[in-house]
Order: structure tokens, then C-alpha cells, then sequence
């Protein structure tokens, strides 16, 4: 497995979670765009988070280490909130976004994203 593909064990390990409530993703992409691979892959995720619910609730760019490895640096960084697990597992099981995956391999160098149940929700904003 690449470093870029799903890790389909994770993604099975959260559906078969039992914890209620919103879903955090903390993304980190560094990515080149030589040819709008990343703006195709950008526009058709929004639109794809839009529909089952979820939202970016923070967006960075310059992920520069402070602590760390120098050689680990992110374009962007941001968190996205889905209202549930389910809502998140709806969206990439979607034939939507599956036809956006050619689009996020093409662009991106390297990337990390990890799923998160929030223990505070210094974020709520509704």
C-alpha cells in the first residue's frame, strides 16, 4: 500500500466503532498541481462533504515543523467535522468521490489524515 491510499483496515476499524456523535478529520496534504489535478480533487470533495452533512471548520496553509522533522512540511492542514462516523463512511463509499480518488493520487506528494472523536468541541459553532 502507498503512502497516499486509504488504509481500508482503519476505515473498517471505524465502522465497526460504536461512539456517537461528530467525526473530526485533520488532514495534511502537501501537493503539487502542475496539471488542476488538485483543484479537481478540491472542488468535487467539497461538494461531496457538503452533501452528507460535513463542513471545513479550519483551513491553514505553510504546515512548517516546529517540533519535528524538517522534512515533514504540509501545503495545507485543516479539519473537517461530519456530523457522524456514518455521514463520513457515506461519503467515501460514495461513486462521487470514488471517481475523485484519480484526481487526490495525481496530485498530492504525500499526506496524512486522521479520523477523531472531539472531547472538547471548542469548535462548535452552530
Amino acid at each position: 500500500m502507498s503512502e497516499l491510499e486509504p488504509n481500508i483496515e482503519v476505515i473498517a476499524d471505524i465502522a465497526s466503532w460504536e461512539v456517537e456523535g461528530k467525526l473530526a478529520l485533520v488532514l495534511m496534504y502537501r501537493y503539487h498541481d502542475s496539471d488542476g489535478s488538485y483543484s479537481e480533487w478540491l472542488g468535487g470533495a467539497m461538494a461531496s462533504l457538503a452533501e452528507v452533512g460535513g463542513k471545513v471548520v479550519w483551513a491553514a496553509t505553510g504546515g512548517w515543523p516546529v517540533v519535528g522533522s524538517t522534512e515533514r512540511r504540509w501545503d495545507v492542514i485543516s479539519i473537517v467535522e461530519y456530523p457522524s462516523r456514518e455521514a463520513f463512511l457515506g461519503q467515501i463509499q460514495s461513486g462521487a468521490f470514488a471517481a475523485l480518488e484519480q484526481f487526490r493520487m495525481t496530485a498530492m506528494v504525500s499526506n496524512e489524515i486522521y479520523a477523531c472523536f472531539p472531547v472538547v468541541d471548542a469548535l462548535d459553532h452552530d
